[in-house]
């Protein structure tokens, strides 16, 4: 849409998984450096969903192969997403290829979960990190270390 206002058209009406053409459930969209491809949630199986990347042009889908409820990828290159386990990982993301070029490393644990089943974090443009820990009220998970043994997202 413009910034002028209109109305929205849905520009991916459906997106190409592993060879076939679907309409998929998908969330937490962030547009990728270049505003050609976007960052997003699968959930084709349950939870965790997955991470893809949709490409804005013919709507094929690359999967990252990393499972989490959310995931941002921030100026410094590097992909953010929360594990099973509660834990805020990083990941640095090479865009021009779609993959990841190194290993994860652990930024913080025992990150609280939401209610709509990803980690509680949010950053800024200059880098800082702001995130909760421990139960959320209102969360579906009691305790977030304890996440893989929720049957509500089998």
């Amino acid at each position: 849409m413009s910034g002028d206002g209109g109305i929205p058209q849905n520009i991916l009406p459906q997106f190409i998984w592993k060879g076939e053409q679907r309409q998929l459930g998908v969330a937490w969209p962030q547009l990728l450096p270049g505003e050609q491809q976007v960052l997003l949630i699968y959930w084709g199986g349950g939870f965790p969903g997955r991470a893809v990347v949709a490409d804005l042009n013919d709507g094929h889908l690359t999967d990252l192969g990393i499972e989490t409820g959310l995931i941002r990828h921030l100026p410094t290159g590097h992909l953010l997403y929360g594990s099973r386990d509660a834990t805020l990982m990083a990941a640095p993301f090479d865009a021009s290829t779609l993959a990841i070029s190194g290993p994860a490393v652990a930024m913080a644990r025992d990150i609280s979960y939401s209610g709509n089943a990803a980690l509680v974090f949010a950053t800024s443009q200059n880098g800082h990190l702001v995130s909760s820990s421990g139960h959320l009220r209102g969360s579906r998970h009691e305790q977030p270390s304890r996440f893989e043994t929720c049957e509500s997202f089998r």
